[in-house]
């Protein structure tokens, strides 16, 4: 499908057109990203989301579409401003400009309990290039939304390396109350290798309460934290 259509004077086409390229794009899809960004200005707010995930997925030859990303992170309609938040991480260091709008969105307790661990996680993923998101990522660790927390927690990782900080966090939101959180830990506290020692304990906990299918992931986390010389990796089954 022509990325052109997305400007198509009739509003179904340009949904179905902007729907298409977000199922569509790769990572060399930099010809579609001017169309794209044009899309994201577009009245009708679906429009605007298939657009920001669309140049999301095209991730960082996306670069060019930045400035526009940043802009809807203001939008009025809340699944816009997830999906640039998602888009500008996936762009990676390339967004770098994002970071202040991405903080400002994190920090908004105002905002939605969509958008603001999105913005979170983006900022981990923008990576070292994010270094100025520290300050406000170490008051993230104390978010009411511990959603917010464990993507603070992530991302301080990915940023600054820094174990001291994130091994607390994280042992306190496993022992928390909120198990989307509780997994998205257990997705990357393995990262942390023999750094995340201390966890080991309070991932036993979580492994003995959760449902079947998400225990293989707790157990490969605990196995990449313990080192786990000679043992056949623990595979997990995909997330659903």
């Amino acid at each position: 499908m022509s990325a052109t259509r997305v400007r198509d004077a009739d509003i179904k086409v340009r949904r179905s057109a902007s729907n298409a390229l977000r199922l569509k794009v790769r990572p060399d899809s930099k010809d579609a990203v001017p169309n794209l960004v044009k899309a994201l200005k577009d009245k009708d707010h679906e429009v605007r989301q298939f657009s920001a995930y669309a140049l999301g997925n095209i991730g960082p030859a996306a670069d060019e579409a930045v400035s526009a990303l940043i802009d809807c992170c203001r939008d009025k309609n809340e699944t816009v401003r997830y999906a640039a938040s998602m888009a500008l991480g996936q762009i990676g260091p390339r967004a770098k400009a994002g970071v202040p709008t991405l903080i400002q969105v994190m920090s908004n307790a105002y905002e939605s309990r969509l958008v603001r661990p999105a913005a979170t996680e983006a900022l981990g993923q923008i990576g070292s290039d994010a270094l100025e998101a520290i300050p406000a990522l170490k008051v993230s660790l104390n978010d009411s939304d511990y959603r917010v927390r464990a993507e603070a927690a992530y991302a301080l990782w990915r940023i600054d390396q820094d174990s001291d900080l994130v091994v607390p966090a994280v042992i306190e939101i496993l022992n928390g109350n909120d198990f989307l959180a509780e997994r998205r830990v257990v997705q990357f506290v393995g990262e942390l290798g023999s750094k995340a020692k201390p966890v080991v304990p309070a991932l036993i906990q979580v492994r003995e309460k959760e449902v079947d299918w998400f225990r293989p992931h707790v157990s490969a986390a605990i196995q990449k934290i313990e080192g786990g010389e000679g043992e056949k990796p623990i595979v997990a089954p995909p997330m659903p």
